[in-house]
């Protein structure tokens, strides 16, 4: 499955390490995401939960009252040296070029290095106080894995490129990379996203055999084995005339597009249905293979178009919504068009063709159109339609009355654009009182949930 115009992250995976300080993590991270970025459509890899690092200095208020230095002093020191506002600007063609003064603290050594001067001495900030690197503390995000203290992997794939085929590739390196990983290391995959493709193409594929089963036992049933051979090939040939559009076009095959087929898929043999249906009258009325194809095309081809074109523009919304749901559902229009396009291309070219090679010599109905249709079951079904064609104000309202009913009951039924996601995940939020540490949410993390 190609990713769409959107950042698609492929998955992630968790380095741990235990006991290894955080520096030491972040480095090795950093060098397993060199080593991705290498493999093949990976766009990016980011690091995902590096503790920010902060400067620390601490001082004792007995020894700077000993030395007569106040707190203030040192701050003020600090704020001087560390000089941040621009000294000035010049004026381009583009944009403003700011000019600095240099001073800013680009070194540890620097800062201890600060000049204090007090009462006429000048001290140095180490001579008062303790400067050291550290981490954030309290943090304000972790993240842990089964428990344990870990920086994510996030990999995102380039743009068209086959999702499926990436997540292989990433569980290859991976493999790879924890067989060198020194012990106590490892690398493990936390989410991974083509499995989810796996799973939606595994569900259109079931999906379509039993759309296309039901297809072949219904035409096998009604019109025989030979007229629904004919009518059953025109889902698969239907489809595969939609993928080379999509391939032509640049569309891509995403989680919108398998729902635009499986919701096409009731539709791409109804053209095919009409047309042999035509060709096998028309020989009961007399006609050979070739000009029953032939009556089949004059008078069907321009029919079935109206209505598929109907029916395809019953979807136009998506395809012009000016929104961010538009921008992922605009393929619904395309792709439902695409197919049921294509499927009257069948229908009407290949549908004929096949009706020519394959239908066997049916014999002629002697009485000719009438006797065809003189039959009990077509008979009961032209009263059925007489009566409603009588009674059409007791129709008319049974309809409107429907229609009433159906507005009314969607009132009772939920609405969301986007369903709820299907992917086995849970997600906890969990609200502690303000002030709460976050070590208690380190705890909590530990523990498993059932």
């Amino acid at each position: 499955m190609a990713a769409s115009r959107f950042a698609v992250r492929t998955g992630t995976v968790a380095l741990k390490a235990k006991g290894q300080p955080e520096r030491l993590l972040v480095r090795d991270a950093e060098a397993l995401r060199r080593r991705l970025l290498h493999v093949a459509g990976v766009k990016k890899v980011n690091i995902v939960g590096e503790q920010a690092q902060r400067i620390f200095i601490s001082f004792s208020h007995d020894r700077l009252a000993t030395l007569g230095v106040t707190p203030q002093e040192i701050f003020a020191a600090l704020n001087g040296q560390n000089v941040l506002t621009p000294a000035g600007s010049i004026d381009t063609g583009g944009a403003q070029v700011f000019i600095r003064v240099e001073g800013a603290f680009d070194k540890l050594q620097k800062i201890r290095d600060t000049p204090i001067v007090v009462q006429g001495r000048t001290l140095k900030l180490s001579d008062v106080a303790n400067v050291e690197r550290g981490y954030e503390d309290p943090a304000t995000f972790q993240i842990r894995n089964d428990g344990e203290p870990a920086l994510l992997l996030g990999v995102v794939m380039r743009d068209g490129w086959n999702g499926s085929n990436l997540g292989a590739a990433l569980d290859q390196e991976v493999e790879k990379i924890n067989a060198g990983l020194p012990l106590g290391m490892s690398l493990t995959k936390v989410t991974d996203q083509a499995v989810n493709i796996h799973s939606s193409i595994d569900e259109f594929m079931i999906k379509f055999f039993v759309a296309l089963l039901v297809v072949m036992i219904v035409s096998f049933a009604s019109m025989g084995w030979r007229v629904g051979i004919v009518v059953s090939a025109a889902v698969p040939l239907t489809l595969a005339g939609v993928f080379i559009v999509m391939a032509a076009t640049g569309r891509n095959f995403d989680r919108i597009t398998l729902g635009s087929l499986i919701l096409a898929l009731g539709l791409l043999a109804d053209d095919a249905i009409i047309a042999i249906e035509m060709m096998v009258v028309k020989m009961e009325e007399g006609y050979s293979r070739v000009q029953a194809s032939a009556y089949a095309w004059s008078h069907t081809a321009a029919p079935m178009l109206s209505g598929t074109l109907v029916t395809a523009v019953g979807f136009m919304p998506n395809g012009f919504a000016r929104s961010t749901a538009g921008e992922y559902t605009s393929n619904m229009f395309w792709i439902v068009g695409i197919a049921l396009v294509t499927s009257w291309v069948v229908a009407v070219v290949f549908t004929p063709y096949l009706g020519v090679k394959l239908l066997p010599e049916i014999p002629r109905i002697e009485g000719g159109h009438e006797a065809i249709y003189n039959t009990p079951r077509y008979q009961r079904f032209r009263r059925f339609l007489v009566r409603v064609v009588e009674g059409k104000w007791m129709v008319a309202t049974i309809v409107i009355g429907s229609f009433v009913v159906a507005v009314a009951g969607m009132a009772v039924v939920k609405k969301q654009f986007f369903p709820t996601s299907d992917r086995p995940e849970v997600m906890v939020e969990v609200q502690m009182p303000y002030g709460t540490s976050i070590d208690i949410y380190a705890i909590a993390s530990a523990l498993s949930l059932d």
